[in-house]
């Protein structure tokens, strides 16, 4: 695979792989990673999408997008989500003592600071065909905007929208999409953000702010550039 990859540039950096300028290094380990887990299928993920159903097998065309989809949306939402959960727990340090009381909480807590942060903010889409939705009439070719951000804060769904409840229990928050375009990877997420939190917390006896946070500037992505604090140790 290094034999495809662009040269690193002065200082040594490769091209950002979320550019044009790093597409060609990603699609080129994909490409190099179908050919192999072709001649030689386990159990993974990726040797599952590769194999042949039936009369039907994924072009690698295919399977190098789906890549580059896995690459990106596995990595920029729990990336994202993980400092949102912090900072949902510095804005109300009371819930951050009870968890630390509490850690059975983190059954249904992980789902809350995720619901109330929502990474993901918005998706646009375009119609395929008229339709309505909620007494809205939608003609085929409209571009059509899904704020999850909204959805998870609907109050005809959630008693109190705005407060974080880290009981809050049915939890049927959108973060992670809806139906067939549900995350395949929202027990890992869950996993990923429980697992911090909760070596976190007990490795410290507080945590604050050490500074304010800088937000990234989008309409889609609820991201966080820097998040500084400080910890006490336990």
């Amino acid at each position: 695979a290094l034999r495809h990859r662009p040269a690193p540039d002065p200082d040594g950096r490769m091209p950002d792989p979320r550019t044009r300028a790093g597409m060609a290094d990603l699609y080129a380990y994909a490409h190099l990673l179908a050919e192999s887990k072709r001649r030689g299928p386990g159990r993974d993920v990726m040797s599952i999408l590769l194999a042949r159903q039936g009369d039907e097998r994924l072009a690698t065309e295919e399977f190098e997008n789906m890549f580059w989809l896995f690459a990106v949306a596995g990595n920029e939402t729990v990336r994202n989500g993980l400092p949102g959960a912090m900072i949902a727990l510095l804005e109300h340090p009371e819930q951050m003592r009870r968890l630390r009381r509490e850690p059975a909480l983190f059954d249904t807590a992980v789902d809350e600071l995720l619901r109330w942060w929502t990474p993901v903010m918005m998706f646009r889409r375009t119609a395929s065909e008229d339709t309505t939705v909620a007494g809205v009439r939608i003609r085929a070719g409209d571009k059509v905007v899904v704020s999850f951000t909204s959805a998870n804060r609907d109050e005809r769904v959630f008693a109190d929208a705005d407060r974080l409840d880290l009981t809050r229990h049915p939890n049927p928050h959108l973060v992670f999409g809806h139906g067939p375009h549900f995350c395949l990877g929202a027990h890992l997420a869950r996993c990923q953000v429980r697992a911090l939190l909760e070596a976190l917390l007990a490795r410290t006896a507080g945590v604050e702010y050490a500074g304010a946070p800088a937000y990234l500037r989008s309409n889609f992505q609820r991201g966080v550039k820097r998040l500084p604090i400080r910890w006490r140790r336990r």
